[in-house]
């Protein structure tokens, strides 16, 4: 249980951090926004895809662009 406190708390964490509402950190990675919160209350544990989505939502492209997962556009 002591990993479940970690993530959610990191999760709850980065989320302020960035400046986001749960809603827009369920938007960046394709989460529903309940769900989403749940893993932030440490209420359901997170898969591996819930986990790659969290890292795609804070890579720096996403930061930037809004687009998680997609590459910038061309010019």
């Amino acid at each position: 249980m002591r990993t479940m406190q970690r993530f959610d708390q990191q999760l709850q964490r980065l989320r302020t951090h960035r400046g986001l509402m749960q809603v827009q950190l369920a938007v960046k990675t394709g989460l529903v926004r309940v769900y989403a919160a749940k893993l932030e209350q440490g209420e359901h544990r997170p898969d591996a895809g819930d986990v790659g989505a969290m890292h795609l939502a804070a890579s720096p492209a996403s930061r930037h662009e809004g687009n998680v997962g997609q590459a910038p556009a061309e010019a």
